[in-house]
Formats: structure tokens, C-alpha cells, sequence
């Protein structure tokens, strides 16, 4: 059988990494948007054009620049992602059995906790009723719709954190929340600021909300220097259930734990200086080629 891969393939994620260096005239930021380490982006690069048999990128200057070649290549590099795109697109609608399906990646509380109502509210357009819904980490969410795999994504993350997009992606916030420290409410002996150590249940690190978290008990360092780390976890869920089980105090999205507040089986420890603000946010690419996107789009910025 003949060998179909050659030296001369070329692969689509290079191309895309090729827009992002040329979009950002800089190769530190389209590593940054395209989820990947300088040094891959830089090699992935190499290998696109190896593959062409041309330099693309004029890396003697800042920003970096295309080439005589880079330049000529551009069009056809755009002309081709967009055609996989449109074809991407057809198979998605064919496979989920509904017409011009919206395809969602969510955090995983935005998932269970705010979705359903915002959903509700989105199909009372006519043209809106064929949803496929994924649940991921942030940095998952945006790597989605940048690979095409979905056409939005909907995050929690915190106000005051600069979250860097790519120039291809467009965001609207939908909503607000805030993360909250909360305890088991029959407990009386854990309180902030006091002798006594209280066992902390927080974020892996690395997500947007731990380093939320982690900033605001650093700035308070003389009233939080009782806190000791006990658990973590990258999910808001299972640090709720940990929490509910008596097992230390945590920081949760309101939104989450809304009905345990309410019962008074979780209570909030501290006033509002110990709040984080967070905002729901929607991303999406701004080409796009579905129409359904565009009804929703225009349905949520009206």
C-alpha cells in the first residue's frame, strides 16, 4: 500500500499558528492564544514552512512580519481554514440530528448552575432550539471554539482578572456572580482571622479562580494567616460536597450553593471585603458561518 504521508504535509493546526503570529505580531502571544508553549509554536512554525520550502515570517524585527512568501500565502492559509470550517460546521448539524446546532463548551458550574435558566430564556427564539452542551475547564472552553469544535464558550471567571483572547474572538459578559467563603453552618469554631487553624479546601492551582482566591488571602495576611491548607481540587463541586461534609471552609460561586445558603446548611463567613466579584462571560469566533450563532449573537447584544 502506498505511503500517504510525506515530508510535504501540512497540517491544519499550522496554519492557524501561522495567523496567530501573524495576527499578533509576536510569537510569545500567539503561543499565549493558541494554548501551546513558545518554543511548539516555534517549531510548529518551522515545520509549515519546511513544508512550503519558504521562510513565512520575518523574524529579524518587531512585531514579526510575513515575508515576500509569508504574504503571498496568507490568503490561501485564510481561504483554508475557513472552507474546514464551513465543512466542520455541515458535519456537526448532520451528526446531531438538530438543524444549525449551537454547540456550547461551558465551565462546569456555568454548566449546572446557570445554563439551564439562560437556555430557557435563549429558545424562546423560534430559530434557537438545537443546543449541544460540553462541560470543560476555562482555558478547555476558549481551545474549543478556537479549534472549531465549539461555537461558543461561556466561563465564570473573576472581574478584576485580565484574560487574554485572541483577535479572532469576541466576548460579552452575561452575567455576575461572586465567590464566597462559606462553612458548615453547625459549625461555631472555624472563624477568619482567629488562633485557631481552619483547614482551607481551594482550587488546584493554575485556574483563574484559585488565583483569585490565593491574591485575596495574601492581601490579607494578617487576618487570614490561620488559614491551612487541607484539599484541592479544579472543581467548584467537589469542593461544595467537601464543605458540606464538615471537611474544611472554601470559597464557591454563589450561584452554586444558592439552595444551601437558603436552608442554612452552608453559611457565609466573613463581610463583603472577603468576596471575589466574577462574571459569566460568552466567547465566540467573530467569522463565523453559522446563522443560528448569528441570531443568538445578536439576540444576547440587542
Amino acid at each position: 500500500m502506498q505511503n500517504l504521508h510525506t515530508s510535504n504535509d501540512i497540517e491544519f493546526s499550522w496554519l492557524k499558528d501561522f495567523l496567530a503570529v501573524i495576527e499578533c505580531g509576536s510569537f510569545n502571544q500567539a503561543a499565549n492564544i493558541r494554548f501551546i508553549s513558545q518554543p511548539a509554536l516555534s517549531r510548529r512554525i518551522q515545520s509549515l514552512e519546511f513544508a512550503l520550502g519558504a521562510t513565512l515570517i520575518d523574524r529579524s524585527q518587531q512585531p514579526a512580519k510575513p515575508t515576500r512568501a509569508g504574504a503571498a500565502f496568507l490568503p490561501f492559509a485564510k481561504e483554508a481554514l475557513r472552507e474546514v470550517a464551513e465543512g466542520a460546521e455541515f458535519f456537526r448539524s448532520v451528526l446531531s440530528g438538530f438543524k444549525d446546532p449551537i454547540t456550547v463548551a461551558a465551565t462546569h458550574t456555568v454548566a449546572i448552575s446557570f445554563l439551564p435558566g439562560w437556555l430557557e430564556s435563549m429558545n424562546q427564539t423560534k430559530e434557537l432550539k438545537g443546543w449541544v452542551v460540553n462541560a470543560f475547564r476555562t482555558e478547555r472552553c476558549i481551545a474549543e471554539i478556537i479549534a472549531n469544535r465549539a461555537d461558543i464558550a461561556i466561563c465564570l471567571m473573576p472581574e478584576n482578572t485580565p484574560f487574554e483572547i485572541g483577535a479572532d474572538l469576541e466576548s460579552v459578559t452575561l452575567a455576575t456572580d461572586s465567590l464566597v467563603p462559606v462553612k458548615l453552618a453547625s459549625n461555631n469554631t472555624w472563624k477568619l482571622g482567629s488562633k485557631d487553624k481552619v483547614p482551607l479546601l481551594s482550587f488546584s492551582p493554575g485556574s483563574s479562580l484559585a488565583g483569585a482566591v490565593r491574591t485575596l488571602i495574601e492581601s490579607k495576611k494578617s487576618t487570614a494567616r490561620n488559614l491551612n491548607a487541607a484539599f484541592e481540587s479544579p472543581s467548584s463541586e467537589v469542593l461544595k460536597a467537601m464543605t458540606l461534609q464538615g471537611f474544611g471552609i472554601s470559597w464557591l460561586p454563589q450561584m452554586l450553593i444558592k439552595e444551601e445558603i437558603k436552608s442554612k446548611s452552608l453559611t457565609v463567613m466573613a463581610d463583603k471585603s472577603w468576596i471575589i466579584p466574577l462574571q459569566i462571560k460568552i466567547f465566540r469566533k467573530k467569522e463565523n458561518v453559522s446563522a443560528a450563532l448569528d441570531i443568538l449573537w445578536n439576540k444576547i447584544i440587542e
